[in-house]
């Protein structure tokens, strides 16, 4: 029993001794005496700091490294004061220091490009900088040890690489050998083997041969530089200390790299005649180009030669991999010989065969097509008891599907889904290269399995690389199951690169403009672009709104356009709004061009210039409204830029089409531009303006003196224009004048309207599935039965001219034009 005048204490949970936030004090236990208080925390002071559970219990040991490190900030505001000239540039010495603590912070490490870019215009500062006594800010030591870091091959970082050795030289300083290891080692990795090889031919006895020399030779063969390498190998063995040992190993493995079998065996066969000690890399280059190409009998013997050697040798340590290697060989040389490797392994001490080493022998075979090989594996597994686990069964499909065995494919991967050890974050990626195939082989029947794959891989939460998403959403769209295409991109692309998602998007807008794609399935396809890509370009929204202008819809044009108005940054440009009124013109859609010229008076971010109120006339004239045409004419001759050449061509036109007093409006504005640069555009369009008012004279005359008053000369689009729409009754004489003015030019336009009149007429049109003939109202023949003439120009005078036609078509022109005087704003 405890004393009565002792206060017993109670033990206290182990969580409620921790220390939570960083304002609370340490708890400690209660005593007789309780501690004193701590003074109460300021309220700027109060700032709760979140733990992690593990760190409570975790004791870091030293200091631990920056981020970052020092001098960077040192030399951002360098780097902003020269390019940006902002704020003063740091002091010499302080950007010495700042070099001198990031040579530090890197020290045993290869050097990010960013900050090698950095460190490279720091130095370019003060490399020139003298202290006091005439050295340089940074100890010539420690600019020698920053090549160590220098190892990435970048451009910044070669850059830095040459401008230092080259002040190392200059400023006397004694090369070590690790200096120039490091040196050479950077310039082999960035292509400049060759450079290094004549630098250590200068420099030879200052360095390890081996070491350097062994750098030189593999820069050659990523090069793959063979004239380099074999001239090498040539000097080292010229010297008369020879080739220094393991070095023989570059030819070797290069020609092996090109299944070069025979002049590896005589690199081999010269590091045997030179007594050099063979390395085991040496040995298992060989067996891997051996197995590669077949070629066994060469590879059975140097596999007995590195067996015996090893067994001898105890510097040859044999690892994993090589035994991989060399259990791979005899496996394909014969089960014979896979069961003496094992029993081999397994009296060296060797760790028994897993299933991760089965798995990279299987792999192997697969990569090699040798499907035999991966059987016999597969065989060493069930005979030794060896489970496969997910990765075996993915090598399965993966054969199966390399030898298009879709069915079987199919059968490994239900076994696969069912699999207990599939990790966290399984990516699938060769169950979605059986999606892949599946979804290639539309419309073939097999490709409807690929909708159960992939809900598999769906239900095992894998999501889907962009080379699966592709031919997926191929057969979704060509199948036209939009439903599905909504659900597959939204659950997937989320994570899918810019350069990705735009091809997608490509490929969405390319369903849509095909023919055989309907008016509904075109705008479903849109909705599904704007909603699943907003990022949806402006270039990409026009081309969909041309398209529905193209199907004859430009309801669903303009609300394309109301789509961009709405965005934040994808709002209609000046670009936009001018096709608009293009295709709200041709489409002769008045509601529609009123709509977008409201949405046009209210946006404050595009700026109405000349060229986005001639589409705007344009509109106005192939809706009907001429006088609204004419007022924006007015807009644009009061604007600072004023008509330009499409204006002028435009308002002829318009004086064309209208009724009243479009004939005196174009002989003004003639008038008024006669005299100024004209275009042969503006002058056609005057001449068809004269002509279908009926001054035919005067058009005439006009193209008569347009060489001499415009000082341009009559061209095709000119002489067609007034040949087409010159009264009928004197085409005769107008076409001696153009045989004898214009004989050339005529004989291009005569060809091409011949070609127009000589287009075949179709016999019948279906429309809704009911078919409609063609029938000749003068006639009453089939247009199939209508006698094709000769000559293709309905000429008074040439053969087969019909004369009681001709006076029919006159008839009937001369009681259209009285019907057109009567109402209406203007003809067509």
């Amino acid at each position: 029993m405890p004393p009565h005048n002792l206060r017993q204490l109670t033990r206290r949970s182990l969580i409620s001794n921790l220390l939570i936030h960083s304002r609370c004090p340490h708890r400690l236990p209660l005593t007789l005496a309780p501690p004193p208080r701590p003074p109460p925390l300021l309220a700027t002071q109060q700032q709760c700091r979140t733990l992690s559970f593990k760190d409570l219990f975790s004791r870091k040991k030293g200091p631990q490294r920056p981020d970052t490190p020092p001098g960077v900030d040192t030399l951002n505001l360098l780097v902003r004061h020269l390019d940006k000239k902002l704020g003063p540039a740091p002091p010499v010495e302080t950007v010495a220091k700042a070099i001198v603590g990031m040579i530090g912070y890197w020290q045993g490490r290869t050097m990010r490009d960013e900050q090698a870019a950095l460190m490279l215009r720091g130095y370019k500062y003060v490399r020139t900088a003298r202290d006091p006594e005439g050295k340089t800010l940074i100890p010539l030591p420690t600019l020698a040890s920053t090549l160590m870091a220098l190892r990435a091959g970048s451009n910044n970082q070669l850059a830095l690489t040459r401008l230092l050795w080259d002040d190392l030289l200059a400023e006397g300083y004694t090369l070590k050998e690790v200096d120039i290891f490091y040196y050479v080692t950077g310039m082999c990795l960035v292509g400049y083997a060759r450079e290094m090889a004549e630098m250590c031919r200068r420099l030879e006895g200052q360095f390890n041969r081996y070491k350097v020399w062994d750098k030189v030779l593999d820069g050659f063969v990523r090069q793959d530089d063979e004239a380099g390498m074999v001239e090498t190998m040539e000097y080292l063995k010229a010297d008369k200390r020879g080739v220094p040992n393991g070095l023989h190993y570059h030819p070797v493995a290069f020609y092996c790299g090109r299944n070069d079998l025979n002049s590896a065996k005589v690199w081999y066969d010269k590091g045997f005649a030179d007594r050099k000690k063979t390395t085991l890399p040496f040995y298992i280059a060989i067996l891997r180009a051996c197995l590669r190409t077949g070629q066994l009998e060469w590879g059975t013997e140097v596999l007995e030669k590195l067996l015996k050697l090893s067994g001898k040798n105890p510097q040859i340590i044999m690892g994993k991999e090589a035994w991989e290697v060399t259990l791979q060989f005899s496996a394909a040389v014969g089960i014979g010989h896979a069961n003496r490797m094992l029993k081999i392994m397994e009296a060296r001490g060797v760790e028994a065969l897993d299933v991760d080493t089965m798995n990279g022998l299987i792999s192997g075979a697969i990569s090699q097509d040798r499907y035999d090989l991966m059987e016999r594996f597969l065989r060493v597994m069930s005979t030794r008891q060896i489970d496969p686990n997910y990765a075996t069964l993915e090598l399965q499909l993966l054969s199966h599907i390399k030898r298009s065995d879709i069915p079987s494919a199919i059968s490994v991967f239900e076994d696969l889904k069912y699999t207990q050890d599939i990790p966290d974050g399984y990516t699938g990626d060769t169950p979605q290269q059986l999606l892949r195939r599946l979804a290639e082989t539309y419309p073939d029947p097999e490709s409807q399995k690929a909708f159960g794959v992939y809900n598999d891989l769906v239900d095992m939460k894998v999501l889907l690389t962009f080379d699966t998403i592709l031919p997926l959403l191929n057969m979704l769209l060509e199948s036209e199951s939009l439903e599905n295409v909504r659900s597959l991109l939204n659950r997937h692309i989320g994570h899918y690169a810019p350069h990705e998602r735009k091809r997608i998007i490509d490929r969405l807008i390319e369903h849509a403009q095909q023919e055989k794609t309907t008016l509904e399935a075109s705008w479903e396809t849109y909705l599904l672009l704007v909603r699943s890509f907003p990022e949806t370009s402006k270039n990409h929204r026009q081309t969909m709104m041309n398209h529905f202008f193209s199907l004859g819809h430009p309801q669903a044009a303009v609300r394309v356009l109301e789509h961009m108005n709405m965005t934040e940054d994808r709002k209609p440009n000046k670009f936009q709004y001018s096709a608009a009124f293009v295709g709200l013109g041709q489409a002769g859609d008045v509601e529609g061009l009123q709509k977008v010229q409201r949405m046009l008076n209210m946006d404050a971010y595009v700026e109405v210039d000349t060229v986005l109120l001639n589409t705007l006339m344009y509109a106005y004239a192939r809706c009907g409204l001429l006088e609204r045409a004419f007022i924006t004419y007015d807009e644009i001759v009061r604007s600072r830029e004023g008509p330009d050449a499409a204006t002028i061509s435009q308002v002829f036109d318009m004086c064309g089409r209208f009724r009243n007093g479009g004939l005196d409006r174009a002989r003004n504005l003639w008038s008024k531009y006669r005299r100024l640069p004209l275009t042969e555009n503006n002058i056609a369009s005057y001449v068809e303006a004269l002509a279908r008012h009926e001054a035919w004279d005067e058009a005439w005359r006009v193209v008569r003196e347009m060489e001499t008053e415009q000082r341009i000369k009559p061209g095709h689009r000119t002489l067609s224009t007034l040949h087409s729409t010159f009264r009928r009754n004197r085409l005769l004489e107008l076409e001696k004048w153009l045989e004898t003015e214009h004989g050339e030019i005529w004989a291009e336009v005569k060809e091409e309207l011949n070609a127009t009149m000589n287009e075949k007429v179709p016999d019948k049109v279906e429309v809704d599935g009911e078919e409609y003939i063609f029938v000749d109202e003068n006639t009453g023949k089939m247009a199939g039965e209508q006698e094709m003439f000769k000559t293709s120009l309905n000429l008074r005078g040439s053969e087969g001219f019909d004369e009681e036609r001709a006076v029919r078509d006159r008839r009937e022109w001369e009681k259209r034009k009285k019907v057109g005087k009567v109402g209406g704003e203007g003809i067509n």
